[in-house]
Protein backbone atom coordinates (compact mmCIF):
# COMPACT_ATOMS: atom_id res chain seq x y z
CA UNK A 1 0.00 0.00 0.00
CA UNK A 2 1.36 3.41 -0.97
CA UNK A 3 1.93 5.95 1.81
CA UNK A 4 0.78 9.56 1.66
CA UNK A 5 1.86 12.47 3.84
CA UNK A 6 -0.92 15.07 4.11
CA UNK A 7 0.36 18.64 4.52
CA UNK A 8 -1.24 22.04 4.86
CA UNK A 9 -1.74 25.10 7.02
CA UNK A 10 -2.25 24.26 10.70
CA UNK A 11 -0.85 26.74 13.21
CA UNK A 12 -2.70 29.96 13.98
CA UNK A 13 -2.98 32.42 16.88
CA UNK A 14 -6.74 32.03 16.57
CA UNK A 15 -7.84 28.77 18.21
CA UNK A 16 -10.94 28.54 16.00
CA UNK A 17 -8.90 28.81 12.81
CA UNK A 18 -6.42 26.26 14.16
CA UNK A 19 -9.22 23.76 14.78
CA UNK A 20 -10.71 24.49 11.36
CA UNK A 21 -7.32 23.70 9.82
CA UNK A 22 -7.14 20.47 11.80
CA UNK A 23 -10.60 19.50 10.55
CA UNK A 24 -9.68 20.34 6.94
CA UNK A 25 -6.55 18.20 7.10
CA UNK A 26 -8.40 15.28 8.65
CA UNK A 27 -11.14 15.48 6.00
CA UNK A 28 -8.52 15.48 3.23
CA UNK A 29 -6.76 12.51 4.82
CA UNK A 30 -9.99 10.53 4.92
CA UNK A 31 -10.59 11.20 1.21
CA UNK A 32 -7.04 10.07 0.39
CA UNK A 33 -7.43 6.98 2.59
CA UNK A 34 -10.62 6.00 0.75
CA UNK A 35 -8.71 6.14 -2.52
CA UNK A 36 -6.46 3.39 -1.19
CA UNK A 37 -3.43 5.05 0.42
CA UNK A 38 -2.13 4.83 3.98
CA UNK A 39 -2.00 8.37 5.40
CA UNK A 40 0.13 10.21 7.89
CA UNK A 41 -1.79 13.25 9.16
CA UNK A 42 0.25 15.78 11.19
CA UNK A 43 -2.97 17.34 12.50
CA UNK A 44 -3.70 14.37 14.75
CA UNK A 45 -0.48 15.07 16.69
CA UNK A 46 -2.51 17.85 18.30
CA UNK A 47 -4.02 15.24 20.63
CA UNK A 48 -0.56 14.14 21.73
CA UNK A 49 0.42 17.76 22.28
CA UNK A 50 -2.62 18.42 24.46
CA UNK A 51 -2.05 15.31 26.58
CA UNK A 52 1.72 15.66 27.02
CA UNK A 53 2.14 19.40 26.96
CA UNK A 54 3.87 19.99 23.64
CA UNK A 55 4.01 23.75 23.19
CA UNK A 56 6.90 24.38 20.80
CA UNK A 57 6.41 24.33 17.02
CA UNK A 58 9.34 21.95 16.49
CA UNK A 59 7.77 19.47 18.93
CA UNK A 60 5.29 18.82 16.12
CA UNK A 61 7.23 19.63 12.97
CA UNK A 62 10.57 17.86 13.45
CA UNK A 63 9.30 14.30 14.22
CA UNK A 64 6.78 14.47 11.37
CA UNK A 65 9.57 14.83 8.79
CA UNK A 66 10.66 11.25 9.35
CA UNK A 67 7.22 10.18 8.08
CA UNK A 68 7.52 12.45 5.06
CA UNK A 69 10.88 10.89 4.16
CA UNK A 70 9.35 7.41 3.81
CA UNK A 71 6.16 8.49 2.07
CA UNK A 72 5.37 7.76 -1.58
CA UNK A 73 3.72 11.14 -2.12
CA UNK A 74 2.84 14.45 -0.49
CA UNK A 75 -0.74 15.75 -0.68
CA UNK A 76 -1.52 19.43 -0.07
CA UNK A 77 -4.76 20.69 1.45
CA UNK A 78 -6.30 23.92 0.18
CA UNK A 79 -4.74 27.05 1.61
CA UNK A 80 -1.30 25.46 1.97
CA UNK A 81 0.32 28.53 0.34
CA UNK A 82 0.00 30.44 3.63
CA UNK A 83 2.01 27.82 5.56
CA UNK A 84 5.79 28.28 5.82
CA UNK A 85 6.06 24.76 7.24
CA UNK A 86 4.29 23.28 4.23
CA UNK A 87 6.60 25.15 1.87
CA UNK A 88 9.54 23.57 3.72
CA UNK A 89 7.90 20.16 3.36
CA UNK A 90 7.39 20.64 -0.38
CA UNK A 91 11.06 21.55 -0.75
CA UNK A 92 12.09 18.48 1.26
CA UNK A 93 9.84 16.22 -0.83
CA UNK A 94 11.20 17.58 -4.12
CA UNK A 95 14.79 16.99 -3.01
CA UNK A 96 13.89 13.36 -2.32
CA UNK A 97 11.92 12.91 -5.58
CA UNK A 98 8.67 12.47 -3.66
CA UNK A 99 5.81 13.64 -5.91
CA UNK A 100 3.57 16.47 -4.70
CA UNK A 101 -0.17 16.52 -5.44
CA UNK A 102 -2.90 19.00 -4.65
CA UNK A 103 -5.94 17.38 -6.27
CA UNK A 104 -7.73 14.14 -5.38
CA UNK A 105 -7.89 13.16 -9.07
CA UNK A 106 -4.09 13.18 -9.09
CA UNK A 107 -4.07 10.82 -6.11
CA UNK A 108 -6.62 8.59 -7.83
CA UNK A 109 -4.24 8.32 -10.79
CA UNK A 110 -1.20 7.80 -8.57
CA UNK A 111 -2.73 4.90 -6.68
CA UNK A 112 -2.95 2.82 -9.88
CA UNK A 113 -0.21 0.15 -10.03
CA UNK A 114 2.81 0.66 -12.27
CA UNK A 115 3.65 -2.33 -14.49
CA UNK A 116 6.78 -2.55 -16.65
CA UNK A 117 6.22 -5.34 -19.18
CA UNK A 118 9.38 -7.04 -20.49
CA UNK A 119 8.98 -8.68 -23.90
CA UNK A 120 11.28 -10.87 -25.98
CA UNK A 121 12.10 -14.32 -27.22
CA UNK A 122 13.48 -17.09 -25.01
CA UNK A 123 17.07 -16.54 -23.99
CA UNK A 124 17.26 -12.75 -24.50
CA UNK A 125 17.48 -11.95 -20.77
CA UNK A 126 13.92 -11.01 -19.77
CA UNK A 127 13.95 -12.60 -16.32
CA UNK A 128 17.42 -11.24 -15.58
CA UNK A 129 16.18 -7.71 -16.35
CA UNK A 130 13.12 -8.19 -14.14
CA UNK A 131 15.35 -9.46 -11.32
CA UNK A 132 17.58 -6.40 -11.78
CA UNK A 133 14.58 -4.08 -11.32
CA UNK A 134 13.72 -6.11 -8.22
CA UNK A 135 17.22 -5.95 -6.69
CA UNK A 136 17.84 -2.27 -7.45
CA UNK A 137 14.41 -0.76 -6.81
CA UNK A 138 12.40 -3.50 -5.05
CA UNK A 139 9.92 -3.71 -7.93
CA UNK A 140 7.69 -6.75 -7.55
CA UNK A 141 8.49 -9.42 -10.15
CA UNK A 142 5.04 -10.74 -10.99
CA UNK A 143 5.22 -14.50 -11.01
CA UNK A 144 3.17 -15.96 -13.86
CA UNK A 145 1.31 -19.15 -13.12
CA UNK A 146 2.16 -21.90 -15.59
CA UNK A 147 1.42 -25.54 -16.10
CA UNK A 148 4.81 -26.31 -17.64
CA UNK A 149 7.52 -28.00 -15.53
CA UNK A 150 10.59 -26.14 -14.30
CA UNK A 151 13.54 -26.05 -16.68
CA UNK A 152 15.90 -26.06 -13.70
CA UNK A 153 15.49 -26.07 -9.90
CA UNK A 154 16.48 -22.38 -9.59
CA UNK A 155 14.14 -21.03 -12.29
CA UNK A 156 12.45 -17.76 -11.30
CA UNK A 157 9.61 -15.73 -12.83
CA UNK A 158 6.87 -18.36 -12.64
CA UNK A 159 4.75 -20.20 -10.10
CA UNK A 160 4.54 -23.79 -11.31
CA UNK A 161 1.17 -25.48 -10.87
CA UNK A 162 -0.82 -28.44 -12.19
CA UNK A 163 -3.49 -28.34 -14.87
CA UNK A 164 -6.09 -28.93 -12.14
CA UNK A 165 -4.84 -25.94 -10.13
CA UNK A 166 -4.92 -23.77 -13.24
CA UNK A 167 -8.53 -24.78 -13.91
CA UNK A 168 -9.39 -23.93 -10.29
CA UNK A 169 -8.44 -20.28 -10.89
CA UNK A 170 -11.25 -20.09 -13.42
CA UNK A 171 -13.61 -22.02 -11.15
CA UNK A 172 -12.89 -19.68 -8.22
CA UNK A 173 -13.41 -16.67 -10.54
CA UNK A 174 -9.92 -15.32 -9.88
CA UNK A 175 -9.35 -12.32 -12.11
CA UNK A 176 -6.79 -13.14 -14.80
CA UNK A 177 -5.21 -10.00 -16.20
CA UNK A 178 -3.10 -11.88 -18.75
CA UNK A 179 -3.35 -15.30 -20.38
CA UNK A 180 -1.40 -17.10 -23.08
CA UNK A 181 -0.56 -20.61 -24.23
CA UNK A 182 2.76 -21.92 -25.55
CA UNK A 183 2.51 -25.40 -26.97
CA UNK A 184 0.71 -27.59 -24.47
CA UNK A 185 1.31 -25.28 -21.51
CA UNK A 186 -0.80 -22.42 -20.18
CA UNK A 187 0.35 -19.20 -18.52
CA UNK A 188 -1.58 -16.50 -16.65
CA UNK A 189 -1.22 -13.64 -14.17
CA UNK A 190 -3.74 -12.82 -11.44
CA UNK A 191 -4.87 -9.34 -10.41
CA UNK A 192 -4.18 -10.21 -6.77
CA UNK A 193 -0.45 -10.55 -7.55
CA UNK A 194 -0.05 -6.99 -8.85
CA UNK A 195 1.45 -4.68 -6.21
CA UNK A 196 2.25 -0.95 -6.39
CA UNK A 197 5.38 -1.23 -8.58
CA UNK A 198 5.90 -4.27 -10.80
CA UNK A 199 7.76 -5.91 -13.65
CA UNK A 200 6.15 -8.63 -15.71
CA UNK A 201 7.77 -10.96 -18.26
CA UNK A 202 5.18 -11.32 -20.99
CA UNK A 203 4.74 -12.03 -24.71
CA UNK A 204 3.27 -9.69 -27.34
CA UNK A 205 -0.19 -11.26 -27.15
CA UNK A 206 -0.27 -10.81 -23.38
CA UNK A 207 0.94 -7.21 -23.67
CA UNK A 208 -1.83 -6.41 -26.15
CA UNK A 209 -4.40 -8.02 -23.85
CA UNK A 210 -3.12 -6.05 -20.87
CA UNK A 211 -3.18 -2.74 -22.76
CA UNK A 212 -6.64 -3.38 -24.18
CA UNK A 213 -8.29 -4.40 -20.93
CA UNK A 214 -6.29 -2.76 -18.12
CA UNK A 215 -4.87 0.52 -19.40
CA UNK A 216 -7.41 2.37 -17.23
CA UNK A 217 -6.44 0.41 -14.12
CA UNK A 218 -2.64 0.27 -14.49
CA UNK A 219 0.16 2.48 -15.75
CA UNK A 220 1.69 0.14 -18.34
CA UNK A 221 5.13 0.53 -19.95
CA UNK A 222 6.81 -1.92 -22.31
CA UNK A 223 10.45 -2.94 -22.79
CA UNK A 224 11.53 -4.97 -25.83
CA UNK A 225 14.74 -6.95 -25.39
CA UNK A 226 16.63 -8.07 -28.47
CA UNK A 227 19.91 -9.87 -29.01
CA UNK A 228 21.71 -11.35 -31.99
CA UNK A 229 20.69 -14.76 -33.27
CA UNK A 230 23.94 -16.43 -32.30
CA UNK A 231 23.65 -15.38 -28.65
CA UNK A 232 20.02 -16.51 -28.53
CA UNK A 233 20.91 -19.99 -29.75
CA UNK A 234 23.56 -20.23 -27.04
CA UNK A 235 21.14 -19.03 -24.35
CA UNK A 236 18.18 -21.31 -24.98
CA UNK A 237 17.25 -24.79 -26.16
CA UNK A 238 16.61 -25.57 -29.83
CA UNK A 239 12.96 -26.37 -29.04
CA UNK A 240 12.41 -22.96 -27.42
CA UNK A 241 14.33 -21.22 -30.17
CA UNK A 242 12.14 -22.81 -32.87
CA UNK A 243 8.97 -22.28 -30.83
CA UNK A 244 9.44 -18.51 -30.83
CA UNK A 245 9.86 -18.17 -34.59
CA UNK A 246 7.17 -15.85 -35.95
CA UNK A 247 5.73 -15.18 -32.47
CA UNK A 248 7.30 -11.73 -32.04
CA UNK A 249 6.31 -9.43 -34.90
CA UNK A 250 5.95 -5.96 -33.38
CA UNK A 251 8.21 -3.17 -34.58
CA UNK A 252 10.53 -1.54 -32.04
CA UNK A 253 8.52 1.67 -32.39
CA UNK A 254 5.55 -0.06 -30.73
CA UNK A 255 7.45 -0.35 -27.43
CA UNK A 256 8.33 2.35 -24.92
CA UNK A 257 11.93 1.14 -24.57
CA UNK A 258 14.22 -1.19 -26.53
CA UNK A 259 17.34 -2.86 -25.12
CA UNK A 260 19.93 -4.54 -27.36
CA UNK A 261 21.33 -7.15 -25.00
CA UNK A 262 25.05 -7.77 -25.48
CA UNK A 263 25.19 -9.75 -22.22
CA UNK A 264 27.17 -7.01 -20.53
CA UNK A 265 25.80 -6.71 -16.98
CA UNK A 266 27.05 -3.15 -16.61
CA UNK A 267 25.05 -2.13 -19.70
CA UNK A 268 21.92 -3.80 -18.36
CA UNK A 269 22.30 -2.13 -14.95
CA UNK A 270 22.64 1.26 -16.61
CA UNK A 271 19.64 0.61 -18.88
CA UNK A 272 17.46 -0.43 -15.92
CA UNK A 273 18.43 2.67 -13.93
CA UNK A 274 17.78 5.05 -16.83
CA UNK A 275 14.52 3.32 -17.77
CA UNK A 276 13.24 3.36 -14.20
CA UNK A 277 13.92 7.11 -13.93
CA UNK A 278 12.22 7.85 -17.26
CA UNK A 279 9.19 5.72 -16.40
CA UNK A 280 8.89 7.34 -12.97
CA UNK A 281 9.10 10.85 -14.43
CA UNK A 282 6.47 10.09 -17.07
CA UNK A 283 4.23 8.35 -14.52
CA UNK A 284 4.33 11.33 -12.12
CA UNK A 285 3.76 13.83 -14.95
CA UNK A 286 0.64 11.91 -15.99
CA UNK A 287 -0.66 12.03 -12.42
CA UNK A 288 0.11 15.73 -11.96
CA UNK A 289 -1.61 16.61 -15.22
CA UNK A 290 -4.90 15.10 -14.14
Amino acid sequence: MKRCYVAGALSSNDACIYLQNVSKMMNASEHVRRLGLACYTPAIDLLMGIKFGWYEYDDYFVPSQAWLDVSDCLFLTSGWEASKGTIREIDRACKKDIPVFSDLEQIEEFVKPLVICIVGESGVGKTLMAETFESLFHYNLIQSYTTRPKRNPEENGHTFITEEQFDKFIFDKKEMIAYTKFGAFRYCCLRDDVLDYNTYVIDEFGLDYLNKNYSEQFHIYSVRIRTNDRERKLGTSLDRYNRDKGKFTKDDSEFDFVFKNKYDMKEMLNFVKVTKNQVWTDFINKCQNQ
